[in-house]
């Protein structure tokens, strides 16, 4: 389900990339100077994921797609989508036999989100905000020669919140680099069950920004 979803994302960082390994893209361009601005972002990272916040998951990479839109020069809203690949647990096993959880999330994001000039080319990025997220969960269960192995998956959906942290250095004319952490939290991830949980990833992205 991921990765077709992630494919046409894929092919448009791999075209940014092209642009921006041409030696024009690189000379240096003033920050913007309106007071307001409207921006895309796309930003490919690899992340660790967690199961509340103890519970160690396989790491991931991830995709996350924004759009910026600041009326102030410091101040805006932000919305995006976000496509990690799949976050499994570790292997466990016991007497019966061996499991396996595996994770795979669409997530929409709405968050504010802030720039700080450093100077003609760098500013500092933050952003926090808000996560829906719709949820595939699967159980791989293998039980020795006692009986045949199988699997089982259930949906969720649920809401959690974002916070990310970085810096974009501006390129010539309308693009730019963006590097940034990035922290995602999905809160009581099956919240009907006896047992419900956190989901939590974090992790490094990098990518191009362009201005509108």
């Amino acid at each position: 389900m991921i990765s077709k979803q992630m494919t046409p994302l894929l092919f448009s960082v791999l075209a940014s990339l092209g642009y921006l390994s041409s030696p024009s893209a690189f000379a240096k361009t003033e920050v913007e100077t309106s007071r307001s601005s409207l921006s895309g972002s796309l930003m490919f990272g690899y992340y660790q994921g967690h199961i509340n916040a103890d519970a160690e998951l396989d790491s991931a990479a991830q995709l996350t797609l924004r759009l910026h839109y600041f009326p102030t020069r410091n101040w805006g809203l932000e919305a995006g989508l976000n496509q990690p690949s799949s976050l499994s647990t570790t292997t466990e096993s016991d007497n019966a036999g061996r499991y396996q959880l595996t994770f795979d999330s669409d997530e929409l994001m709405l968050g504010v989100s802030g720039k700080w000039p450093i100077d003609n080319t760098w500013n500092l990025l933050g952003s926090v905000g808000l996560l829906y997220y719709d949820m595939e969960i699967r159980l791989e269960e293998s039980f020795y020669d006692y009986k045949p192995s199988g699997s089982d998956k259930t949906d969720d959906n649920g809401t959690g919140y974002y916070a990310t942290a970085g810096v974009r250095y501006h390129l010539k004319g309308k693009w730019s680099i963006d590097a940034q952490a990035m922290h995602f939290m999905r809160q009581d991830v099956m919240g009907d069950s006896r047992k419900p949980f956190d989901l939590s990833s974090t992790g490094a992205s990098v990518g191009a920004a362009l201005y509108f």
